[in-house]
């Protein structure tokens, strides 16, 4: 049993004995595990300039560059949390309260730091938090979409994340696609690392910088979204990059539509691809694919059931808890994931939440079933189907749909319900087609299927 941070400090022993060994790449530069190791170093001597006391809690709020990732490391190894907060967070104060931080870290272009020193935290620190520090553990933060309310502050033990990657792995060159304060983007980095493997950092994740970095770096493996890979395939990047490297395209954050599933494998056809199912609370467990589909899911390591069409999971890897909503975990450790599935045998397919479920008159619609048909049209880029309020029905479906060109909304409108009623039942048939001018994601690959709230 390990003890303490044994699993890190493993992991940083790695890093060291890579030597010059490439480790990461980033704007080009290929940086070694000793060089990623001494930034590490040079964060703590930093971060004892600032102020910060080994043990505390330090708010990271960055992309993924190397000094953020040697930052993380740094934070960590020194018996600390590391609460990672949105850079695009306006107003990253309420998620920083809630983890009880101390200060701030805050990248504005890679390279340029800023440090704020917080006020003393109120009140005593979670229970939980204080449990982490007493043990002499170490750990990170990370925060719910938000879906329902309040982003939700989840704590996780370093030493029981890393627990998934004691099993051998692979090293592959990986493009860090995810976000840095995702947990499916912490997933990627301590993954990759831990098997010796060299993480491609990106600067932006559009189409076309993708592909590029895809051929100069040689990546192996891409995790990413359906939605951005159905806007790879629309555009014309696979055409003008060399991807003989890429052998995994990981999808998750969301269902995948098995129209872009099909898309992908006429584009990238020498390509293997995985489903990864993720949440904030479990990280992202071992899983294998049924077929070249990628629809079909079986977990391995980790504990499931079926509790009337929904997914309950169970974990030792699982994280510690909330510190700002209570325990989800039930007295026996099983957590509601709150997703519907399908089941064939051992084979699960996540069909979508349960909270997005849309009661038309008594009829149960799930959104993705007609977002899936909605992408069948060449016109339409993504879709996101919600639930509107009607006196009559209780609720209609409202569909969101981007444009692959401008189309009049009487014309759209016209098309989109003839081309649904001959696919789907009547209450399924989009009531409402509204053009978004924006994206229908948000930056971490969910679909924007609520108003937001306010924090």
């Amino acid at each position: 049993m390990t003890t303490r941070r044994e699993r890190l400090e493993r992991l940083l022993g790695s890093l060291r004995e890579r030597g010059a060994e490439e480790c990461v790449v980033f704007r080009g530069e290929s940086i070694s595990g000793a060089e990623l190791d001494r930034r590490r170093v040079a964060w703590i001597d930093k971060l004892a300039t600032c102020g910060y006391e080994p043990g505390k809690v330090v708010g990271i709020a960055a992309d993924g560059t190397p000094d953020a990732l040697a930052l993380y490391l740094a934070v960590m190894s020194t018996g600390g949390v590391a609460a990672l907060v949105s850079p695009r967070d306006p107003d990253p104060r309420p998620a920083l309260a809630d983890a009880h931080a101390s200060c701030l870290c805050r990248e504005g272009s890679p390279g340029h730091w800023t440090h704020e020193r917080r006020p003393e935290p109120e009140g005593e620190p979670h229970p939980l938090l204080a449990d982490l520090r007493a043990r002499g553990g170490a750990g990170f933060v990370v925060y719910s979409s938000g879906s329902e309310g309040r982003p939700k502050a989840v704590l996780h033990d370093i030493e029981r994340f890393l627990a998934k990657y004691d099993r051998a792995g692979k090293p592959k060159r990986t493009l860090a696609f995810l976000m840095f304060d995702h947990i499916a983007g912490v997933d990627t980095i301590l993954y990759t690392l831990a098997h010796g493997g060299v993480l491609v950092l990106p600067e932006t994740r559009d189409p076309h910088a993708i592909a590029r970095l895809v051929a100069s770096a040689r990546v192996e493996v891409l995790p990413t979204s359906p939605t951005f890979l159905k806007l790879f395939c629309l555009s014309d990047a696979p055409d003008h990059h060399d991807l003989s490297s890429l052998e995994i395209v990981a999808w998750g954050s969301e269902a995948m539509p098995a129209s872009t599933s099909e898309r992908v494998r006429e584009v990238l056809p020498h390509v293997k691809l995985l489903q990864k199912f993720g949440t904030s609370e479990l990280g992202s467990p071992r899983s294998r694919t049924r077929d070249a589909e990628g629809l079909w899911i079986d977990f391995d390591g980790i504990e499931h059931r079926i509790v009337d069409g929904t997914l309950w999971l169970r974990s030792e890897t699982a994280m510690l808890g909330y510190l700002n909503a209570p325990n989800p975990f039930d007295e026996e450790g099983w957590w509601n994931t709150g997703d519907v599935v399908e089941q064939d045998g051992s084979w699960l397919r996540i069909l979508g939440r349960r909270s997005d479920l849309i009661n038309v008159g008594g009829e149960k619609v799930m959104p993705r079933e007609v977002e899936e048909v909605l992408l069948e049209m060449p016109i339409i880029v993504d879709a996101a189907v919600r639930g509107a309020p009607n006196p009559l029905t209780g609720q209609i479906v409202e569909a969101h749909v981007q444009l692959a060109e401008p189309l009049d909304e009487r014309e759209l409108r016209k098309a989109v319900r003839a081309h649904c009623r001959a696919r789907l039942a009547g209450p399924k048939v989009p009531a409402r087609v509204v053009i978004s001018e924006g994206p229908l994601t948000t930056e971490r690959g969910k679909k924007k299927r609520r108003e937001p709230e306010p924090r």
